[in-house]
């Protein structure tokens, strides 16, 4: 595929197997409907998804992987107390508009904040080889976490840096994906990272798999640092291609 420095609004997964496009909206950075806490417990957080076309195999998915996503955010110290629900649409291929995007699994749309997925049972879902040898619906939980962690780092942080975005939403991605899933795509990681300064557009785009792989291990070992990107108190990664 071609890539060009473009400014869209939506995040969008890709075929082949974890390849999103990363795309920034503008904004400035700021909590929205998130409040930051550290009495998590003394709130009730409300996790609501609404499913249009979706099976009850998509619902149930939808549902229980918002939930863990947003558990991960509280854990971080973020609550969730937007009213609305997230709204996904499951369709047999994912578009926005009247505009059809054959070549996505996934998007998450920042103009009107939803995620779009194709079905489980889509063609350009089932008949990808790139899942051979994992469990489907694995895989299918696994692309609503990342598609939902895109969700809340664009409340949180909408000017978010694209490959810290990406990066964020990986970790989030391996820590709730299925143990066997997961151990099965890190023995395919050729590389990892050394330090917080890989994570740029150019490694992501050079191996996308990889460098949400990398992402999680190195975002495993270095958690604290996930928040202070939220909260723009970290130093962030000075990516070249926006310099």
């Amino acid at each position: 595929m071609h890539w060009r420095h473009a400014r869209s609004d939506s995040t969008i997964w890709l075929l082949p197997f974890v390849l999103c496009t990363v795309l920034l909206s503008t904004g400035y950075a700021r909590l929205g409907p998130f409040t930051s806490s550290a009495c998590l417990s003394d709130i009730q957080v409300r996790s609501a998804v609404e499913c249009i076309g979706a099976t009850d195999f998509e619902r149930s998915c939808a549902e229980k992987a918002a939930a863990a996503v947003n558990q991960m955010y509280r854990q971080l110290g973020f609550l969730y107390s937007h009213e609305e629900p997230t709204r996904i649409f499951f369709m047999d291929t994912v578009s926005v508009g009247s505009k059809q995007i054959n070549w996505a699994l996934a998007i998450y749309n920042r103009c009107d904040k939803t995620v779009r997925i194709c079905r489980y049972r889509s063609d350009i879902f089932q008949k990808n080889d790139r899942f051979d040898g994992c469990s489907r619906r694995a895989v299918y939980y696994s692309i609503l976490a990342h598609e939902f962690a895109h969700s809340y780092n664009s409340m949180i942080s909408p000017d978010l840096p694209p490959a810290v975005d990406e990066a964020i939403a990986g970790f989030v991605q391996y820590s709730l994906m299925d143990p066997a899933l997961r151990e099965h795509l890190l023995k395919k990681i050729s590389s990892g990272f050394g330090s917080y300064r890989d994570v740029v557009l150019s490694n992501y785009i050079n191996g996308p798999d990889d460098f949400l792989g990398s992402a999680y291990l190195y975002l495993k070992d270095h958690p604290s640092i996930i928040r202070r990107w939220l909260l723009h108190q970290e130093p962030l990664p000075k990516d070249p291609l926006f310099m």
